[in-house]
């Protein structure tokens, strides 16, 4: 599945080096990628990957590209994609450009072309994101199953089937592990007005955080389940968790949260 197709990467940032490098660890070939990256710093640093790097489409050469995976900053996205046009019709297009949608590069490349837009989040730098995508009409089961492929190389990915879900999940797990960096600032500043060494809170609330996310995902038991297991009746916990889980706790504050980053990420949309 993974080596079938050519794939050429526009921009190859932070972001894009993260899937590129997720993709060969993953088993892809390097002579099947061809990478577009006009700056010398980040051409440079992928060089020794075996990949080949141009820094404009012209100098494509021979390769020729079944897939090509935009990576760029949403304000370079036009001008970037209308260099691209050449390829509608025999490529599948994917895209990590927040907040451009699917309409977007149907109207520069072409109507029929077929579309797959994605939105990774940064854990993806660590091989840990949690990637939604979405399609449209055009892309068959088989280009579904490629993105799939492609992403699992830095995390999971998950199929939504409506366009606007993708807002949702912008404010979900694309803007969610800057919740969870403040729940750690949080937990730590409590612990230290309550006395303890600041230092020793932070360790001690960011690898709570970790092993407990770590906890989770290995078990077969729910979130749900797990809390139960360590809320004793009448315990310290189920007296902390009668804070958080209050009608104004915890899950009123985090879907106005989602909700709020969501309305953002449709108001970029526009």
């Amino acid at each position: 599945m993974l080596n079938n197709r050519n794939i050429l990467l526009v921009g190859c940032g932070e972001m894009g080096s993260a899937l590129m490098q997720g993709w060969l660890e993953n088993g892809f070939e390097p002579t099947k990628i061809c990478v577009v990256e006009p700056s010398e710093h980040h051409a440079e640093k992928i060089a020794p990957l075996g990949v080949k790097v141009i820094s404009n489409i012209g100098d494509i050469g021979v390769f020729v590209p079944s897939v090509i995976v935009f990576a760029v900053r949403p304000q370079f996205a036009k001008d970037v994609c209308e260099q691209y046009k050449q390829f509608a019709g025999t490529s599948l297009f994917m895209s990590i450009i927040a907040g451009k949608k699917i309409d977007f590069y149907k109207d520069i490349l072409g109507a029929d072309s077929k579309v797959i837009r994605i939105m990774p989040n940064l854990p993806a730098l660590v091989k840990k994101s949690a990637s939604a995508f979405c399609c449209s009409s055009e892309v068959g089961n088989d280009d579904k199953s490629f993105c799939e492929s492609l992403m699992s190389g830095v995390g999971v990915a998950i199929e939504v089937q409506k366009e606007a879900d993708i807002d949702i999940v912008t404010g979900l797990s694309g803007s969610g592990p800057a919740y969870v960096f403040y729940m750690v600032e949080a937990m730590a500043e409590a612990g230290a007005k309550l006395g303890l060494d600041a230092n020793t809170a932070y360790e001690l609330a960011l690898n709570t955080i970790y092993g407990a996310g770590d906890f989770l995902k290995n078990s077969d038991k729910s979130a749900s389940e797990l809390r139960k297991m360590v809320a004793t009746p009448n315990g310290t916990t189920e007296a902390g968790l009668s804070v958080l889980m209050a009608d104004d706790g915890l899950a009123e504050v985090m879907y106005k949260t989602i909700a709020k980053a969501s309305a953002r990420a449709t108001e970029l949309g526009k």
